[in-house]
């Protein structure tokens, strides 16, 4: 597995302009962010875009940028074909996250802030509320996010998105990390998660257990040279 992270404001700062690059994707991708009016989605699609193929050709040892990526029912990007390569991407503020993988794999990647513990009440499990608030105070901000970017990266991971409510299993965890409880899939999935930097908390979820033990942070340029744009 490859777990990659990029600032979208040090790849706005580089040598090429974003919108520029929108020429150097399949049609698809291009149709879609064009519709994007908000510059800071439209930087993070583009960017986004360009680390997912970054991260699938250092993987697969070949270039696969000009694939079309199809989408299942509820907007889950894939590769057409089999590589037997699975990806998916998150964002937050000025950061944007891969992860790929030889299994299903979900990421969440968010920029930490304080947040009201009522919105825990609403979709954490109680064993998480528990948790939670048997903290001290000044960890609790920190360990809500762990829990939030778990519980998103595995809802992405089984391509369901929010459409499943976040209360239907628990993160529980020990001594060796962090596991799912709430019957199948979730008790299939291993998760692991990061601290890729200062404000940012970062989960990964999948069916295979081959988690790096760190997390690669790709610089505008890199991502350019490899794809040879």
């Amino acid at each position: 597995m490859l777990i990659t992270i990029a600032s979208l404001s040090e790849f706005k700062s580089g040598r090429q302009n974003l919108g520029d690059l929108l020429e150097l994707l399949p049609d698809s991708s291009r149709n879609r962010i064009l519709k994007i009016t908000n510059e800071d989605s439209f930087g993070r699609s583009v960017l986004g875009e360009l680390l997912i193929r970054y991260s699938l050709a250092e993987l697969a040892g070949t270039k696969l940028e000009n694939n079309e990526f199809t989408l299942s029912p509820k907007g889950k990007p894939s590769l057409p074909n089999d590589h037997g390569l699975h990806f998916n991407m998150s964002h937050s503020a000025d950061r944007i996250a891969v992860a790929v993988g030889n299994s299903e794999v979900g990421i969440d990647v968010e920029q930490t802030r304080r947040v009201n513990f009522r919105v825990a009440e609403r979709f954490f499990s109680a064993p998480e509320i528990n948790d939670l608030m048997a903290l001290p105070e000044e960890e609790r901000q920190e360990y809500f996010f762990t829990l939030w970017t778990i519980k998103e990266s595995f809802l992405k991971a089984i391509g369901s998105g929010l459409t499943r409510s976040l209360n239907t299993f628990t993160v529980e965890r020990s001594l060796f990390g962090f596991s799912l409880t709430g019957g199948e899939p979730a008790s299939k999935y291993f998760v692991h998660t990061y601290k890729p930097c200062d404000q940012y908390q970062l989960a990964v979820c999948s069916l295979g257990n081959d988690f790096p033990s760190d997390i690669v942070e790709v610089k505008g340029d890199i991502i350019l040279d490899k794809l040879a744009l």
